[in-house]
């Protein structure tokens, strides 16, 4: 009967390994969206000199990646697997990359440290809804994340953030919230005051590692009454408006009444003219 070279090592180092006291192995996670690369550290503690015979990757289908470093290509998909330097009570310390992840699956460190371990480290593609909102000076807005596609076991958090600062929980003017729906989370900051264009930042974190983040925007608008028109009784009244600071490109307008109801173009006494952009870039509208 032929064998492996690697299966000879294997029985070779268990036959001649003497017992040692317990070591511990842990295998992080992974979130990522489609298509990007998604990272896995394996990592083995001892206190005792401990020292690893062979140690190497497998798939989810428990076929062998590779025992030592380098770029590998197996079935379809390239990993890059590097050695890590080993600290403190480290005696393995390294990390598998697998390239343009487009589902989610697992990967496995085996280990020969006296006697065989195995973890295994998950790999989740999720994706990121983001709403974005148009708001008018020094009124609230709210904007929101979607996250879909992690598994309960992830135990994903959120952060919200601005230019890199952390946004912490009803800290001046801003309100969050977040609402569950088994593993996906809807994650809503609601901003008060509103005097200029916002961006935020949602941040979403899995418990044994792994991070996606999206960007959400609020565009801030400002409405301008124009021509004010005085006028004596049974002649012809105008009024416009300018809405400014925007990068709308659809704007559709209406005009109210004082009590609220909107007038029409079919409502008797009244003429519309279409609104026209009065210039570019920071676009401004005038109707009336």
């Amino acid at each position: 009967m032929k064998y492996h070279p690697l299966t000879l090592v294997l029985l070779t180092f268990m036959i001649l390994q003497p017992a040692i006291s317990v070591y511990n192995m842990t295998v992080t996670n992974d979130m990522v969206f489609s298509g990007e690369t998604a990272t896995l550290t394996c990592s083995i503690t001892a206190d005792d000199g401990e020292t690893v015979g062979v140690k190497l990757w497998k798939d989810s289908s428990d076929d062998v990646i590779s025992n030592e470093a380098g770029a590998f290509e197996k079935k379809g998909v390239w990993y890059i697997i590097t050695d890590l330097g080993a600290s403190g009570d480290q005696i393995v310390n390294w990390k598998i990359e697998a390239k343009s992840v487009i589902s989610d699956g697992s990967l496995k460190c085996w280990a020969l440290v006296g006697g065989p371990k195995e973890e295994s480290g998950r790999i989740e593609v999720v994706g990121i809804t983001t709403v974005n909102t148009v708001t008018l000076t020094g009124e609230s807005s709210s904007v929101s994340c979607l996250l879909t596609g992690a598994s309960e076991e992830a135990s994903t958090t959120v952060q919200w953030s601005q230019n890199g600062n952390p946004i912490t929980a009803n800290e001046g003017s801003y309100t969050l919230s977040t609402d569950y729906s088994k593993a996906d989370k809807l994650a809503v900051l609601n901003a008060d005051g509103i005097t200029s264009d916002q961006t935020f930042t949602c941040t979403f974190t899995a418990n044994g590692g792994g991070t996606v983040s999206s960007t959400v925007e609020v565009d801030h608008l400002v409405i301008t009454p124009t021509g004010y028109n005085v006028t004596v009784k049974g002649t012809i009244a105008t009024l416009s408006c300018v809405l400014s600071d925007t990068d709308q490109t659809a704007i559709k307008t209406k005009w109210l009444r004082p009590n609220g109801s909107e007038i029409t173009a079919s409502d008797q006494g009244f003429t519309f003219i279409p609104t026209s952009v009065m210039k570019t870039g920071n676009k401004r509208f005038r109707w009336m």
